[in-house]
């Protein structure tokens, strides 16, 4: 009796018995196949994304499940397909009338699964590129899921209908109720494997974050909307200080958490590894939680200070940021280190390697009575006074903006409390940084009806000998090393 392969209506019991328990075997192989592949690739891209700072894509659980539904649909499609091939592909007989419409089915079914991989295989690459290398934290940015998942649904519903087209032609009504019991069945299926994770990505996150000391701490960042964002990351220096359960201050530096006799080594070495030319443009970027308090920054200071460490940046989070805090990496404030630093003498705290100590420090505040000094000191958690003048601290800048266009030979001086937090000394840090650029922008509007930062490198350096960012600090020990700042910063009790 012969078999025929492509009867007026469905009918499996003519189908050879043995073909369809290999059928059932190949299917079953291709789904795990396929799945597998697809879930080891998006792992693979994720590991691929880690950054020195073992920084990756993270996914949430929602993500992963969504990601894996995708998976397991189009393993079942493919599968599915892979299934229908083998089915109705056999040697044709002689003289057999319906050889063509057999071979069209096999035909478009093969002519999808390959379209659909090589359309597929493209996005996916060019995925990898744009988001996992030039793109670098994408992540953090882009995610299909929730915002496109309307896409993945359109492409699973268009790849399964697709798979149906030449039967449904050939079989008309009848193959309607098996396409519709196949999408039953390969729904129930999808939603099943799905939940079937293949490796553990949970336990992947934590063993990339174990080996990063960072990620045991709660690293919390001043905010600010004025900021720089450092682009040549070959001459940036990451020194992170947080601070632990006990809420004591710790220096983590190449994921390595040091002590000052060891940062002194690191910055060495970070000098020594760069030409003369790039050494001095250095940018040691101060990861420095908010609640640490200024003795200790200003003895980290102390120490680059005598490194010639001077170029400096306050890393910051944008006021209301969207994304991940990891995103803003290298997202700054900019400053430098005042000269006074180096000349104060060492302390119990900071004991450098070989490192000479002016016996009689040369204050910079040698010609003081030729400028026009305003001292900045906070009083209490809401007050500080300007000379003379006890006002509120978020009202500083517009203080500093009143005072340097009044006299243009201002000189300001930040005096730091030991027991100030960090937050409280950027807070007037960034607030007479904000004041002089708004003045730049003024004066460069008036002068070039443009923007500063839209000015040419000469025509900044003219607007910047008009309002020049003339600010240091003064510390404890400087004050108790300098007599004549002790005298001069009496008239300002």
């Amino acid at each position: 009796m012969k078999v025929k392969i492509l009867p007026p209506k469905f009918n499996f019991s003519e189908i050879p018995k043995l073909k369809l328990i290999l059928g059932g075997f190949l299917f079953l192989f291709s789904v795990f196949s396929i799945y597998s592949l697809l879930y080891l690739s998006r792992e693979t891209f994720r590991i691929l994304t880690i950054t020195g700072n073992y920084d990756f894509a993270i996914y949430t659980d929602k993500e992963v499940g969504f990601y894996n539904l995708f998976f397991a649909y189009i393993a079942l499609i493919f599968s599915q397909s892979i299934l229908f091939n083998f089915l109705f592909n056999s040697p044709r007989k002689f003289l057999e009338k319906r050889y063509a419409k057999r071979i069209t089915i096999i035909n478009d079914n093969r002519a999808l699964n390959s379209y659909f991989i090589n359309w597929f295989s493209k996005l996916a690459l060019l995925y990898a590129i744009m988001f996992g290398l030039a793109f670098r934290k994408a992540y953090y940015v882009f995610s299909f899921y929730p915002e496109y998942n309307y896409i993945f649904i359109l492409i699973i519903i268009v790849l399964f209908l697709q798979s149906w087209v030449t039967i449904r032609l050939r079989f008309k009504k009848q193959s309607l109720k098996l396409m519709i019991f196949s999408a039953i069945i390969i729904s129930i299926c999808a939603f099943a494997l799905s939940k079937v994770n293949l490796i553990d990505y949970k336990k992947i996150n934590e063993t990339i974050q174990q080996n990063c000391e960072l990620y045991n701490f709660d690293l919390q960042l001043p905010q600010t909307n004025n900021y720089t964002k450092l682009e040549n990351t070959s001459l940036i220096e990451n020194i992170y200080i947080v601070v632990n359960s006990d809420n004591e201050p710790i220096i983590i530096m190449d994921n390595e958490i040091i002590g000052f006799r060891r940062l002194e080594e690191k910055i060495i070495n970070a000098q020594s590894m760069r030409s003369e030319a790039d050494c001095k443009k250095i940018t040691f970027v101060l990861n420095i939680d908010k609640r640490v308090e200024m003795n200790f920054v200003n003895e980290l200071k102390i120490l680059m200070a005598y490194q010639h460490a001077l170029k400096i940046a306050y890393a910051i989070l944008p006021m209301n940021f969207e994304y991940n805090e990891k995103y803003y990496m290298n997202f700054s404030v900019v400053s430098y280190i005042p000269p006074a630093y180096k000349t104060l003498k060492q302390t119990g705290m900071y004991n450098p390697l070989h490192c000479p100590v002016a016996t009689k420090p040369t204050s910079f505040f040698y010609d003081i009575e030729t400028l026009s000094p305003i001292v900045i000191k906070k009083i209490n958690s809401n007050q500080c006074i300007c000379n003379d003048t006890v006002i509120s601290i978020n009202k500083i800048g517009d203080y500093i903006s009143t005072y340097i266009e009044a006299d243009d030979n201002y000189f300001l001086i930040i005096r730091i409390n030991d027991e100030d937090k960090f937050s409280e000394y950027f807070s007037i840090l960034i607030q007479i940084k904000n004041s002089i650029h708004e003045k730049r922008n003024d004066y460069s509007q008036l002068i070039f009806q443009k923007s500063f930062k839209d000015l040419s490198e000469g025509q900044q350096d003219q607007v910047k000998k008009k309002y020049s960012m003339r600010i240091t600090e003064i510390t404890s020990g400087m004050i108790d090393s300098d007599e004549r700042l002790k005298e001069f910063l009496k008239q300002y009790e």
